[in-house]
């Protein structure tokens, strides 16, 4: 009953970072969108607009390597839409800029909430995860953390629940 609880709990945990992951692409998508949709405000139309926010919301669920393929689309077609560099500039910074904000905001606290861990222990992981496994660490850093502090916790009840049954009778 204990081993079902607990995967049951790792099941939930993995469940949340996958609604995380697809939240997380999808305000990329929506931030983008409007991002861009705001250079039209500067006369500054792109043709592009809206396949280029769905490709940074689909390609941010990779980490790093997604948003830059991104991000190399996006200002090829701009550069090949307009013929000159103020365009493709303006989208290399501005993808550049809400990615930054969606990793160091938005990820802490949508994981964190989805999880069920503090936005701290994911900012600790993702780099523990980057730094211990690489490329694939920072793509499995939260769920694996996630589910090893379940398992610890799971262990830490289990010994706690059988050192108080060992306690003899009258003990206080």
């Amino acid at each position: 009953a204990d081993a079902r609880a607990l995967l049951g709990e790792l099941g939930d945990i993995f469940g949340g970072f996958l609604r995380g992951q697809l939240l997380l692409c999808l305000l990329m998508g929506i931030f983008t969108l409007l991002s861009l949709y705001l250079l039209d405000l500067f006369h500054l139309h792109f043709e592009y607009t809206l396949l280029v926010s769905l490709l940074c919301a689909v390609l941010y669920a990779v980490p790093y390597v997604g948003i830059f393929v991104a991000t190399v689309v996006a200002c090829l077609l701009a550069y090949l839409q307009t013929g000159h560099y103020l365009l493709p500039l303006l989208l290399f910074l501005i993808i550049s800029v809400l990615s930054r904000v969606v990793d160091n905001v938005f990820v802490p606290i949508v994981m964190g909430k989805e999880v069920g861990v503090s936005p701290l222990f994911i900012i600790f992981a993702i780099f523990a995860g980057g730094e211990l496994a690489g490329f694939w660490g920072l793509i499995l850093a939260i769920p694996v953390a996630a589910m090893l502090r379940a398992i610890c916790v799971f262990i830490w009840k289990r010994y706690s629940d059988l050192s108080n049954d060992k306690q003899p009778v009258g003990a206080s």
